[in-house]
């Protein structure tokens, strides 16, 4: 069951991130991955986890799993009408207080925080930072809006690093993932509500 993360009403990608990743692990055979996710708009009731294409519904997200056999299963999140009850604590500012920031090129860097922090946690706050450091949006506010992965994220890392490579009118994004060293894939970020 999803709840509100810190101070947000709505619900977080961290959060999709991570309940997709253990669909997968309870649903597939070993080694099954997680290789998109894809936001289509914030959802702020309980959501669920399709492997049909939904008929009925809101569509929140969608994505592909990545099976060992090379089999590539859809996914959609759907937004159900049931309220979201519970809210957890997140101090984003505190996880990213002590980050390395360039600007030319714009890269964000930073060891792993102690504390339990996902890496999909680190990863989109060191994004979001980033951005609003070199882009922060008159109106509006920067979201989390893709992830494609070559590779799954580990729990266990070194460093992680944000480097962008495009963003267009100061409203959309692609950035590199790096993870000691390795690209990992790429992250989208929009600006949402203008």
């Amino acid at each position: 069951m999803f709840e509100f993360k810190g101070n947000r009403n709505y619900l977080h990608g961290t959060d999709f991130y991570l309940f997709t990743v253990e669909y997968a692990k309870k649903n597939y055979p070993e080694g099954a991955r997680l290789t998109q996710l894809s936001f289509r708009k914030l959802a702020r009731c309980q959501c669920e986890l399709m492997t049909q294409k939904p008929e009925t519904g809101t569509i929140v997200a969608t994505g592909k799993f990545h099976l060992t056999d090379g089999t590539k299963v859809p996914f959609w999140w759907v937004e159900g009408s049931a309220s979201v009850e519970g809210r957890y604590e997140f101090d984003e500012d505190g996880l990213v207080a002590n980050a390395q920031m360039t600007t030319h090129p714009a890269t964000i860097n930073m060891l792993k925080p102690s504390g339990n922090y996902t890496c999909i946690e680190v990863l989109v706050a060191l994004t979001k930072k980033m951005h609003n450091e070199i882009a922060r949006p008159s109106k509006g506010k920067w979201l989390f809006g893709q992830l494609n992965l070559t590779k799954s994220l580990p729990i266990q890392y070194e460093a992680a690093e944000i480097r962008l490579q495009s963003m267009l009118h100061d409203k959309f994004s692609v950035s590199e993932v790096w993870l000691d060293g390795q690209l990992m894939g790429q992250i989208r970020f929009i600006v949402e509500g203008q």
